[in-house]
């Protein structure tokens, strides 16, 4: 289904119409299996999937009869989500699935299930052998080993955005339960993430510096793991608020954007005139195909208003 952004009215003058042409459209796109593509091609996919609970459960006034069935069946029996609907692997994503299981209270055992499995998994770089290797061998992307996080796939080293996810996921659980082991890991992340931030005071995909050179920031993962730092103190953080506030004007892709609204609002930033300009891009668009950036759209546009998914206080 394709829809022309161009006819729906502008934010200032009706501020939800927008939110709701938007969510009426990502709902349209539910598969008949419950779940979520990333675009047109129609294989089912955690990502696209969780953030379309996130955004269409987030209203207390939404009746669409999501229920929780189509991601408890594709949880695997470690406790973790496959990236695609069919794999066999754990990826990333179950950080994600837990997120748009929280609103969910018959969800609480396969969300616990699945802390336990993120309290398990963890970046190769943990591992003795690779300590060593990456304190030696790797002096052309340093980074200090025993601050560690998550990968995207198992038997992989930590990155960035995979890693902020998981802290966040923790923290969302830490408001409600008491758990030694998750306040640790989240200890562990956010030092891990602190550890890559790059020296322009953002962060890229994983490392800082590669070759002895400084690598730049960019918005996505920058937004993410300011989520994911929500509560901690240092000065590390009005910096790198500061660097996302600052190159957040004048972005033009709709995720970035998004991203961007999210994760100041969280920190009490005016993110009035980001909404505007987000609206003003989503009507100059011919269309979206990328279920990610709807879904992300709609909590943006209705920051505020609505619950938000990626809030927390640990």
């Amino acid at each position: 289904m394709r829809t022309r952004f161009a006819a729906f009215p502008r934010l200032e003058h009706n501020p939800d119409v927008l939110a709701q042409d938007i969510t009426a459209l990502l709902e349209s796109r539910r598969l008949k299996n419950g779940m979520w593509s990333y675009g047109a091609n129609g294989q089912a996919a955690l990502e696209p999937t969780s953030f379309a609970y996130m955004a269409l459960r987030s209203g207390i006034e939404y009746t669409g009869g999501l229920t929780p069935e189509p991601l408890l069946r594709r949880q695997r029996p470690d406790g973790s989500w496959p990236a695609f609907d069919g794999d066999v692997e754990p990826s990333w994503t179950t950080a994600l699935a837990i997120g748009a299981l929280t609103t969910y209270d018959d969800a609480l055992p396969a969300r616990s299930k699945a802390i336990a499995r993120l309290l398990r998994n963890r970046g190769k770089e943990a591992d003795w052998p690779w300590r060593w290797k990456f304190r030696w061998i790797e002096r052309e992307a340093p980074i200090d080993p025993t601050r560690f996080g998550w990968p995207w796939m198992p038997e992989t080293v930590s990155w960035v955005v995979p890693t902020s996810f998981s802290v966040l996921a923790l923290k969302q659980w830490l408001a409600c339960q008491s758990d030694v082991g998750a306040k640790a890991r989240v200890k562990t992340g956010v030092s891990m993430l602190i550890d890559r931030c790059c020296t322009d005071g953002g962060w890229n995909a994983g490392n800082k510096t590669v070759f002895g050179s400084a690598l730049p920031s960019h918005i996505e993962p920058t937004a993410v793991a300011l989520l994911a730092l929500q509560g901690e103190s240092g000065s590390f953080t009005n910096r790198s608020l500061e660097w996302l506030a600052r190159n957040a004007t004048g972005q033009v892709s709709v995720m970035a954007q998004s991203w961007s609204v999210l994760s100041l609002f969280v920190y009490g930033l005016n993110v009035h005139n980001l909404k505007i300009a987000l609206a003003n891009r989503l009507r100059q668009t011919a269309e979206i195909q990328d279920n990610v950036s709807l879904a992300l759209a709609i909590l943006a546009l209705r920051v505020g208003e609505v619950i938000h998914p990626f809030e927390a206080i640990a």
